[in-house]
């Protein structure tokens, strides 16, 4: 088997408290590109629109 892991400084929430983190790792696995940091203004989000 070639696993690919990783470690995070974290408590039993790491999902919550690395969600970044889990989804690039999840997303690494099913081929795609890690998920980049959301926008924190709404309407970055959509491109101002």
């Amino acid at each position: 088997m070639k696993a690919t892991t990783i470690e995070l400084d974290s408590g039993h929430l790491s999902l919550i408290t690395h969600a970044e983190e889990i989804a690039n790792l999840i997303l690494q696995a099913a081929g795609a590109a890690p998920a980049s940091k959301p926008a924190s203004d709404p309407s970055e989000r959509d491109g101002g629109r």
